[in-house]
């Protein structure tokens, strides 16, 4: 038999304005998506009425400029997403939900980097955003404050060319702060040899670190909860790679 609530309808519009002012390159644009779908269920639990509708948008304004011996960038971001879950039947959860999820996230990012030597250049990245998320657990309820954290993150990395730009090292670290967690901290250090123009070989050693997300903490779509009590992740990692190219 043919599965039954799966229909999907989605809508998305990209719009992108450019220019330039003096020195300064900007550019203006958003992302923007509309979505109206059925959720199925597992086969072993169909559902005929539950549904989830999705807007999001996206919104960018950055700007550029290069120096002589310093390049700099910044963008500011803000996302806006709204979620509604409706399973009025109780098919998928464990009762009747008719839910409304709303998050917003505003962002700023700086980049800059810094010709410090022949060899030697320094890359600096600053980060900060707010996220917000606000639920309204009824259709006729108004939207209550649920999640509220700020999130700063400093990057930096320093790569050193070296025996004629052939050996290529990067060392890097990243800190990221919020009020709620210690200072997240994951140091790199990766390093390429270039053999020839179709050869090299390169390794990579750190340590990762990420936050889990909005939706991983409070998100709920009746079957997959979310949990407040999450921690962060952080593990070692390495890879070694050897590449070579040979044209036909």
């Amino acid at each position: 038999a043919r599965r039954s609530n799966q229909q999907k309808t989605q809508w998305t519009g990209y719009l992108r304005s450019k220019g330039r002012l003096g020195s300064v390159d900007w550019t203006v644009q958003n992302t923007s998506l509309l979505r109206r779908e059925g959720l199925p269920g597992p086969i072993s639990r169909p559902s005929n009425t539950t549904s989830l509708a999705t807007s999001r948008s996206i919104s960018q304004v950055s700007a550029s400029m290069d120096g002589d011996n310093i390049r700099g960038s910044a963008r500011a971001v803000h996302i806006f997403r709204h979620e509604r879950y409706r399973d009025n039947a109780s098919e998928l959860g464990v009762g009747a939900q008719d839910q409304a999820d709303q998050s917003q996230t505003v962002g700023l990012v700086v980049d800059g980097q810094w010709q410090a030597a022949p060899r030697i250049q320094a890359n600096i990245s600053l980060r900060g955003r707010l996220e917000h998320l606000g639920r309204r657990t009824d259709a006729a309820d108004a939207v209550q404050s649920l999640f509220r954290r700020q999130i700063a993150t400093l990057a930096v990395e320093t790569p050193v060319f070296l025996i004629n730009e052939r050996l290529v090292l990067r060392p890097g670290f990243t800190g990221t702060w919020t009020p709620q967690q210690p200072l997240g901290w994951a140091p790199q250090l990766s390093a390429s040899w270039m053999q020839n123009e179709r050869s090299g070989l390169w390794m990579t050693l750190g340590r990762g670190f990420r936050l889990p997300d909005v939706w991983e903490l409070y998100g709920d779509r009746g079957v997959s909860v979310g949990n407040p009590d999450l921690r962060p992740e952080f593990g070692w990692r390495g890879d070694v790679g050897y590449a070579w190219n040979k044209p036909f």
